[in-house]
Parts: structure tokens; sequence; C-alpha cells
């Protein structure tokens, strides 16, 4: 036995020692991911900088939306800045020297009685995980392993804790999550496949529970017929499987994850005085032996693997995350831009049928007003014909007339109803755009009152009041241009006395109605002319037009957005390409088929998930080394035969049902969107199911193109 304990050290020693050497070609490699990560943020950030300085130069009708715009970009610009700066500092703090387990469960489960035989301790923290701080992470050797106890998870208000608890999980090589033989809680569930989706390898420990206080429960046989009891396999077996069926509603195959039953209560107190007659019967009842004999072996086997694996799941992780999101992204701002494309557009066909209904409305009032006003004439014309005050008394009609007052009223309805339509557009833009991850505020588009009936009417303070067009009658009338005018009427009256009366004043009325009709043409004239130009110019030029730009402006912006965010994508799809497949070249070379990589193309990985692998060479990877990758990876290995076009890959990597016969697929464009040149829409799919979900992100990695359905 101390020869095999012996042999057991040095293999371990030689297995931390080639995990050192892992570290270092895993850590060159996560720089140079990190480095990659940081310029395709970079080039994004550059973008989105450019298009600040744009906004800041245009003229937007807005204040508040330019400002809502900028403000917006500029949070996208520094959400995504601080990653590279984050997985540079997270691949930075990974232990380069030893071999890393961290101890993950909810609280009460039995880490700290874990942790306690690990270090032979006197049990000092067993019980207290409820009282822990929420920073406190505590990290002790064991057989030169680097093991972190971190705080409990899924307890009450325990937020703070899980993401301490999550963070410290990130440096670990391998995690040891602990569950209870009670029934599986869907919060450890939902912690578990947290732990699996940071590439993590995971050996589940059950801490079978049974009443152990004192060796005298030995004796009397109790312990052992409930140990017996409590471990038997179908109780364990029900137990693994339904870990496994949550693991179903993830779309993981969680069946080969290592569970190891334990009694840890029992193993601490094999090592303590109390127990010394017993130690060994009790040390052999606990299991623990079993649970060490594996982890070492682990370590020994598979170590080196892991320990490289950490460091490229470190730049991995976050880059699949950010690729994904900023193509999601992409697409969802694309389909803004087409929003906006079809606001801009009624915006442009309503703005014309506004101007030509603006016209028609105003020149149907003129015609109104002309026909009033001559049925006038011949009545005021035959009372004022010899009145010396007649242009007095017609400023005085046209006054009665509210010419003004009823014009103002028509271009006060017509900015109203120019007002409701620029706030409904505005409203529907707000409900309806999203703007990357963030949603215009209902002030984005903010509309002031536009109608001002004394800024708007002060040009008609020269006609409404007489002003211009009475002034021609004025002039007509003024005394200082009356001499000769009073003189040919001293003449008429003389005259009267002589000649036809009656001709004279025929004359006289002729005369001026035909000024009065000549008046009025002159009025209504005037009044097109300012009423027209107040429609253009203080309606559609100074706030229609604007407001038609700054749609322009905000759909211009969300096109520039969408192919930054869409070209970063691609960046950091093709780097996850080459890290997925240095880490296939691990793996093949760990399990002695260094030869495989030659038939392997382009490589799509979900860390903790599943990898999928397009064989180019022609065929697939026998299923023997399909299945020494899924053990060693702890992911589902997956191939699909070379494809040479896009229905091809997503018919492989999808393999789902729904995807329709080639020939329809072909019929219909081939699934293609013209306006959306890197989405594909497959509208059977069924993403409920999460394992199509999981089989979609492949896809979509393999294509780099979103589908949609």
């Amino acid at each position: 036995m101390e020869q095999n304990s012996r042999r057991t050290e040095n293999d371990l020693t030689a297995a931390l020692d080639a995990c050192a050497l892992s570290a270092r070609r895993g850590y060159d490699i996560a720089i140079d991911g990190t480095e990659a990560l940081k310029e395709s943020i970079h080039h994004m950030s550059e973008q989105l900088s450019n298009q600040i300085r744009t906004l800041k130069r245009s003229k937007f009708n807005d204040p508040k939306m330019l400002n809502g715009l900028i403000a917006q970009l500029s949070s996208i610009q520094s959400d995504f800045g601080v990653v590279p700066i984050q997985v540079a500092e997270e691949v930075g703090g990974l232990f380069k020297d030893t071999f890393a387990i961290t101890l993950f469960g909810r609280t009460m489960a039995g880490k700290s009685t874990l942790m306690e035989i690990l270090i032979r301790g006197n049990g000092a923290s067993i019980g207290l995980g409820g009282q822990r701080t929420t920073r406190d992470v505590r990290t002790y050797r064991y057989k030169n392993l680097q093991i972190t106890d971190v705080p409990g998870i899924a307890a009450f208000e325990g937020a703070d804790d899980e993401r301490v608890a999550y963070e410290a999980a990130k440096k670990g090589d391998l995690v040891l999550f602990l569950v209870t033989n009670d029934a599986p809680q869907a919060e450890e569930a939902e912690c578990l496949d947290h732990i699996l989706r940071l590439g993590k390898p995971v050996i589940c420990l059950i801490n079978v529970k049974v009443d152990l206080r004192s060796p005298n429960d030995l004796n009397k046989g109790l312990f052992r017929r409930d140990m017996t009891k409590r471990f038997a396999p179908k109780r364990l077996r029900d137990l693994q499987e339904q870990f496994v069926a949550f693991g179903r509603q993830y779309g993981s195959d969680w069946s080969g994850i290592p569970f190891i039953p334990v009694h840890l209560k029992a193993a601490f107190l094999s090592q303590q005085d109390a127990f010394q007659e017993v130690r060994d019967e009790v040390y052999e009842l606990s299991r623990f032996p079993v649970v060490e004999k594996y982890i070492i072996h682990e370590v020994c086997a598979r170590g080196s693997f892991y320990k490289f694996k950490t460091f490229l799941d470190a730049v991995a992780v976050p880059m699949l995350e950010m690729s994904e999101s900023l193509l999601q992204d992409s697409v969802q701002n694309l389909k803004q831009q087409e929003l906006l494309g079809e606001k801009g557009a009624n915006l442009a066909s309503w703005i014309s049928t506004f101007e030509a209904d603006g016209e028609k409305r105003i020149e149907t009032f003129l015609t109104k007003l002309r026909s009033s006003l001559k049925r006038s004439v011949a009545a005021f014309a035959e009372e004022h014909y010899d009145d010396r005050k007649a242009g007095e008394a017609w400023a005085a009609l046209l006054k009665k007339r509210n010419i003004s007052g009823k014009a103002e009223e028509l271009i006060n309805q017509l900015g109203q109803e120019c007002e409701a339509e620029l706030r409904e557009i505005s409203r529907a833009i707000c409900a309806e755009m999203r703007f990357s991850e963030q949603s215009f505020t209902d002030h984005s588009i903010n509309m002031d009152r536009i109608v001002d009936g004394k800024r708007i009417w002060n040009w008609f303070a020269a006609v409404g009041n007489g002003g211009v067009a009475i002034a021609l009658l004025a002039g007509w009338w003024n005394p200082a241009v009356w001499v000769p005018v009073a003189i040919m009427a001293a003449s008429t009256l003389i005259s009267f006395l002589f000649t036809d009366r009656e001709k004279k004043v025929r004359d006289a009325r002729r005369k001026l109605e035909k000024k009065l009709t000549e008046h009025i043409e002159e009025i209504v004239k005037q009044l097109r002319k300012d009423m027209n130009s107040c429609l253009q110019k203080n309606l559609i030029k100074e706030y229609v037009l604007p407001m038609q730009k700054d749609v322009y402006k905000i759909e211009s912006s969300v096109s520039e957005l969408s192919e930054a965010q869409r070209s970063t994508a691609r960046m950091l799809n093709d780097k996850l390409r080459e890290i997925n497949t240095e880490l296939l070249k691990a793996a093949f070379d760990h399990i002695g088929r260094n030869g495989m990589m030659q038939h392997i193309g382009k490589v799509a990985r979900i860390p903790g998930d599943t990898v999928m692998m397009d064989c180019t060479g022609g065929g697939v990877l026998p299923y023997s080394v399909q299945d020494e990758l899924a053990e060693l990876l702890r992911e589902q290995v997956l191939c699909i035969e070379g494809c040479d076009d896009v229905y091809d890959v997503l018919r492989e990597a999808i393999w789902s049902p729904d995807i329709p016969p080639k020939e329809v697929w072909e019929n219909k464009g081939g699934g293609l969107l013209e306006e959306e040149p890197y989405c594909v829409r497959i509208s059977q799919l069924d993403i409920s199911d999460a394992a199509v979900r999981s089989r979609i992100r492949l896809a979509q990695q393999l294509t780099e193109m979103v589908v949609m359905n």
C-alpha cells in the first residue's frame, strides 16, 4: 500500500509538472486571444466614435434627440470597451503553477466539511456557511493542489455570494459540485448549468446524510443499515437522473457528469480522536477513499489538458457571448433601420400630400373669399361712388369680414394637423424603436408646439387691418393725390346740371367697381403669396423637413451601428474558431490521435455543451474517436460532412425535420433575406426546444449567419 501511495504521489507530481507546461502554452494562446478581442472592440469603438463625431456635427432639429443618440452610442462603446480589460485581468489571475480545484454547492451542502477533511481540521468551520461574508473565499493546499472554497449558492438574498462564487469558479481547472441526497433543487441545477457554460469539467459529489454521532452508532448496527439503504444503487441512480432531467431543460446532456456518493461527516469524524478505535472502518464506510482516488486520477489523467483548456475558455466564453450578442444586435438594428426607412417613406408621402392639400385648401379659401367680396362690390359702389371716404368705408367692410382671422384659423388648422401627424410619427418610433439593447426614451424625438399664431401671423398686420391691400384704395382716395380728381368731381358736379346725370353716375360707379375688383384681386394675390409662404416656410420648412432629416439621420446611425456590430462579430468569430481549433488539436494530442486534425475544417463550440466539427476531408470521425473526445472534453461531439453551401451546413448542423427540402429552399430564394444579407429565416423551426437552440448557435458559428424563425 505504501508503494502504491508513493507511486500515486509521483504520478501526481509528474501530472502537476505537465499542468505547469500546459498553463504556459494556454496562457500564450489566451493572451493572443485577448489582444484579438481588444483589437476587435477597438475597431468597433472607432466606428462608434466616428458616428458620434458625425452626429455632433449634424444640425438636429431636437437637441434632446441628438444627445440621446450620442448617449446611447457612448454607452455601447463604454460597455464593450471594458470587456477586453476584464478578460485580460481574468487570464492574468489564473493559477499558472498548480492545478486549481473549486468547491461549489449550495449553503450547508457540506463544502466546509470537505475542506476540514482535506486539511485535517478540527471542524471549526463546519456549519458556519450561513454566517460567512459575501467575500469569504478560502484557499488552501491539498497534495500540492490549489483548493478554493467559495460562498454557498441558492441562499436567501445570496446574490452577492453567488457572484463571488462564480468569479472564483472561473479560476478553477476542475469543479467539485456538492449536492445532497435530498431531491435536487431547481436553483442547484441552474447554478450547475452556469458552471458548465464556463467550460468547467465537473465532478458531482452526492453528500449522503446518515446520522452518526458516536462510535457506539457503529456497534448498534443502525449506521451500517442506514448507509446500505441510503447508498442503494437505484436510489442514487434516481437522484442522478433527476439532475440529468434538469440538464435537458437547458438543452444539455448531463449524463456524462460523474456522480460520486460520499458520507462527508463520517470521513471527517474518522480523523477525530473520539473515533480513533474505529477510524479505518468509518473512513471506508464514508466512501471518501473513492472520492480521493477519483480526483487524483482525474488530475493525473486529464489535468494537463484541463489546465490548457482553462486558459482558452477564459477567452472563448466571453468571446462567444460577445460575438453572438453583437450579431443578434446587428440584426435587431438592421430591422430598426428598415422600420425607420418605412417611417421616413411614410413621412415623405405625407409631406407631399400635406403640401398639396394645404395649397388646395388655401386656394379654396381664397376662391370663396374672392366670390364673397365680389358679391359686395356692386352694392358698395352704389353707395360710395361719390364718397370721399370710400377707402375708409371699404377698409371697415374688410375688417368686418374678419379676413385675417379666417386666414389665421386655416393656417392654425393646418399647423395643428401637421403637429398631430409629426407627434404620431414620433410616438410610433418611440414605441417601436430599439436601439441596440436600449430603447428610445419618450423624448428622443420630441416636438415642441409648432404653431405660434402670433409669430406666423406677423405678416398679417399689413393685411388684416387694411394694410397693403387697403393702401391701394387709400392711395386712390388720398387727398394728396385728390386735387385732379376733385377738379374732375367739380366738373362732374357742374356737368350734372347740363348733362345726363344717370350716365355720369353709371360711369362713376363702374369706375369704382373696377377699382374694387382690382383691389380684391390684389388682396387674393397677396393672401395667396403670404399664406403659401406661411405653409412652406413656417410649417414645412421649419418643422416638417427638419423632422424628416432627423429620421434619416437616425436611420443612418442605426445602419452604421448595425454594420459595426456585424463586422466586429465576424472578427470575434474568426478568432473564436482559431481558439476552438487549438483546443481540438490539444484534445487529439491528449488522446493520441494527433493525425485526425487534418480531416477537420471549421470548429464550432459551446463551452460545456457541444463541439461541432466540419469534416472537410470527407466522411466523419470514427465513433470511437468521437467518444474519446466527448469523455475528455465533457461535451457532446458532433461531426458534419464537408458542406459547400449554406443550406448544407444548416441542414447538417441543425439537423431538424423543420428545415425544408433543398428544392423548396432554392425556390424560395434560399431562405436568405435580401434586405438582411447575413440572416436566414427558417419559419418552421421550433426554437422552444433547447437542443435546437444549441444547434442553431453552432450553425451560426459555422456560417456567420443569424438563423431566424
